[in-house]
Formats: C-alpha cells, structure tokens, sequence
C-alpha cells in the first residue's frame, strides 16, 4: 500500500474526519495513483484513502479505521447509506459522495433504476470493488450511468 505524509498540524482535520487532503498538507507523497494510507508526522495512522497525484485534491480519505477497500468495505457503506433512507419513498439520492464516505461517487435511485456518476479517478480505479458491492446492496433491474460532467474533466478523466 502507498503511504502519504501529513504535514504536522495537518492531521487534526483527517482525525475530525475531514475526507480531503491538499496538496500543501502532504509532507511526501508517492508519484503513483493508488489505494494509500495517510499518517501523521509521528508515524500515526490517519485514514486509507485514494491518492491520485495529478488531482486538485491528491488524497481522499474513505475509511478512518486501518482496513482494505474492497467489496465487504463498499458493501457496508452501501448498506448503511440505505438504513440512512428508509421511509424516503421510490427516488432520492442513495449516494452522496463524501457525505457518505464515498468520495467521488454519487447515485441517484429511481425506483429499481439506478443513475450514477464517477467523478473521481479513485472511484474509477475501485470500480471492481464497489460496483458488485451496489448490486449486491440495491438489486437493482437497471443502472444507468451518466460520467461526463466537468469534474470528471478537471481529475484528467474522460
């Protein structure tokens, strides 16, 4: 796993759950994309994220705890973003990025149809992970995809 250096005094914002690092808040940080592990100045683990070097936003945190992202990870976020919507009828938005500890995605439910936009190049390099863990969460009888907003453009994606 990559590892990235917080700037002292940066890790308070990542240790009150702040999913973002800059640029100007890594001490060290790896050339190549990938999942990685933030810490503190003192060696401390602070979150497992995605580090894209050549983003605005070169670290996103997307758990706390020490841990893979793989399908059983994405599958509880899914999971939990659920719980959190019971009782909000047929469409709303299921995933919200962030807010759902899910940087970069967001997904929209309409009914059994699912409409959703990768935003990052974290979400598209996990994509393997978490897209069977939101089948398996939602069943959904459709998923559209719709990618191409400017954000995307901004990460260097297509």
């Amino acid at each position: 796993m990559l590892r990235v250096l917080v700037k002292p005094g940066k890790e308070r914002k990542v240790r009150n759950f702040y999913p973002n690092l800059y640029r100007d808040e890594l001490e060290e940080m790896p050339s190549q994309a990938g999942v990685a592990e933030a810490v503190a100045a003192d060696g401390s683990f602070l979150a497992v994220g995605y580090l894209d070097p050549d983003s605005r936003i070169p670290f996103r945190a997307y758990r706390f705890d020490p841990g893979p992202l793989d399908r059983a990870f994405f599958l509880a976020r899914f999971r939990r973003a659920l719980r959190k919507r019971e009782g909000l009828g047929q469409s709303y938005r299921l995933v919200h990025g962030e807010a759902d500890g899910l940087p970069g995605l967001v997904v929209d439910r309409f009914g059994e149809v699912l409409v959703l936009q990768v935003r990052t190049r974290g979400m598209e390099a996990l994509r393997e992970a978490w897209f069977p863990a939101l089948l398996e969460a939602v069943g959904p009888k459709g998923v559209y995809e719709r990618s191409d907003m400017e954000a995307r453009r901004q990460e260097g994606l297509p």
